[in-house]
């Protein structure tokens, strides 16, 4: 059985259409909010709700491109983010994902030095057995498709590297990319939904709201919804950490195995 991680990123009252189908299905989200967004008392209500059965991580406070920042200014906008989701929630902030994906050395300082436990990328990887490292944590898929190109050359590196399923995996996103994301969502879930080989692994879901009510997509997005709740666990980012970081098994004086990323060879 798999472990999936269904993540939202940027804040918008798109967010209420997630939450009710979310709901309807009976699983809980991640929710990447840039606080600057959050303009009004009824957007504020939003994030409380939101709150009440959902992870929300921090998005920064104005998203921005945190590399092109002085330190001292990525770490004010990270911790003000932190602070107003705290004082809407009274939760503590754990996740955070990187506006744009895009992070270097100084940003993971800064997210190190704030407090996260746990940040996202955009960077697309096979499922994970493991997190290596919680602070560079990758996407199983992400509703901005890769480029043709990109899938062409990784279906073929895995082929011949006799990595067959992971080259299966990239075909798909390749011939199902012009149905649309939510569709190559669907595609992958029901691919991987028979292959024991990924029974106990990590895939984490990145999706816009803005992007699916767009394109008017709610019900396609309940499918995709309902395919993760029945072939799956469909856990929190937060969750995700407790389970698959290789230095909490160690701490937990679990038997650590040695496993590696499916990237690195395991099939």
């Amino acid at each position: 059985m798999p472990y999936i991680v269904l993540t939202f990123d940027d804040f918008s009252r798109d967010i209420a259409k997630v939450m009710d189908v979310l709901k309807s299905v009976g699983i809980k989200g991640v929710f990447f909010i840039s606080t600057a967004s959050i303009k009004n008392y009824e957007e504020q209500n939003l994030v409380k709700e939101l709150a009440k059965y959902h992870e929300i991580g921090s998005h920064a406070h104005n998203h921005l491109d945190l590399t092109q920042l002085p330190l001292g200014e990525i770490l004010h906008d990270l911790i003000k983010s932190k602070e107003i989701i705290y004082n809407l929630t009274g939760k503590y902030v754990k996740s955070f994902a990187y506006p744009y994906g895009m992070h270097n050395g100084k940003v993971l300082e800064a997210v190190r030095k704030a407090g996260f436990t746990v940040a996202r990328t955009i960077e697309v990887e096979p499922p994970l057995v493991e997190i290596e490292d919680p602070l560079r944590l990758p996407v199983f898929f992400h509703d901005y498709t890769l480029t043709n190109k990109r899938l062409v050359y990784e279906v073929l590196r895995n082929f011949f590297a006799s990595k067959y399923y992971i080259s299966k995996l990239y075909w798909i996103m390749l011939i199902k990319k012009q149905k649309g994301f939510l569709e190559t969502a669907k595609s992958l879930l029901n691919f991987m939904a028979n292959l024991h080989q990924f029974s106990n692994s990590l895939l984490i879901f990145l999706f816009h709201p803005w992007m699916i009510e767009r394109l008017k997509a709610w019900e396609t997005f309940e499918e995709v919804a309902l395919l993760a709740k029945s072939m799956g666990s469909v856990i929190t980012l937060e969750e995700a950490y407790d389970k698959f970081y290789v230095r909490n098994k160690i701490q937990g004086n679990e038997k650590y195995t040695g496993l590696h990323r499916l990237s690195r060879g395991l099939l």
